[in-house]
């Protein structure tokens, strides 16, 4: 110990009047300055901005909490509540045979023919994925053959009619023979999808164009105090469910 003391010294003594001293206390200066700022002002600096940055991020989450409580806050409930079950009778979550069964007779009614026969492809009675799938607008469908008795007239009438009742329906063929017209009916339906809702998802209004097909939809009402058709044949399911 003592000879790196005398050795120390002696170095001091020699060369604290040189050039060389100055340089060495600059140099060890400088590698000090520059480790303390690599490991202690960096670091604070960098959680300093993460601080902010998460500060902000905060900020921006409790706005559109509050974005979202003032928007469902001035909602109108009851119009809601209208849109809502003018949506679920458009497209329904499940197989709504009592809906389609009214909107058949309501269109019937209207046009004036009776149906000599018909037949429903039902497949499972719930929603699943071995329903069978629209190509056009890729939601599932019940399909339903019909054959009318009744002038072309009637069965333009017919055709309009049920394609403004819901639930919504498309008619993909349309045949005519010495019984009738045999229309192929399309009802769609459409199982709720999973929602996923996060706090920092801010509430989105129904836009015009939504807002005008819901209303347009809300005027397609189908007649539910009868659900009974005017069959004027023995009639069949390929289902094997007695329908009435």
């Amino acid at each position: 110990m003592n000879s790196e003391q005398n050795t120390l010294q002696l170095f001091y003594y020699r060369y604290k009047n040189s050039l060389l001293y100055p340089i060495f206390l600059i140099v060890v200066l400088f590698f000090i300055s520059f480790m303390l700022i690599f490991y202690v002002i960096m670091p604070q600096y960098q959680q300093w901005f993460s601080i902010q940055n998460e500060v902000a991020q905060t900020q921006a989450k409790i706005a559109t909490i509050n974005q979202n409580i003032r928007f469902a806050s001035s909602l109108d409930k009851n119009k809601l509540d209208m849109q809502l079950q003018t949506a679920s009778a458009a497209l329904p979550s499940d197989k709504n045979f009592q809906a389609i069964l009214a909107t058949l007779s309501d269109s019937a009614l209207n046009a004036g023919v009776q149906f000599e026969d018909y037949s429903f492809r039902i497949g499972p009675l719930a929603a699943s994925p071995q329903d069978t799938v629209s190509t056009q607008y890729h939601v599932p469908i019940l399909q339903m053959t019909v054959t009318i008795d009744g002038d072309l007239g009637k069965m333009q009438k017919f055709v309009e009619t049920i394609e403004h009742r819901l639930p919504i329906s498309v008619i993909p063929s349309l045949t005519g023979d010495a019984r009738g017209t045999t229309l192929s009916i399309q009802f769609l339906n459409k199982p709720f999808s999973t929602i996923t809702y996060h706090d920092e998802d801010p509430l989105t209004p129904v836009n015009k164009q939504q807002a005008k097909l819901l209303e347009d939809l809300s005027s397609w009402k189908s007649s539910s105090a009868s659900v009974e058709l005017q069959f004027g044949a023995p009639v069949s399911s390929s289902g094997g469910i007695p329908v009435f």
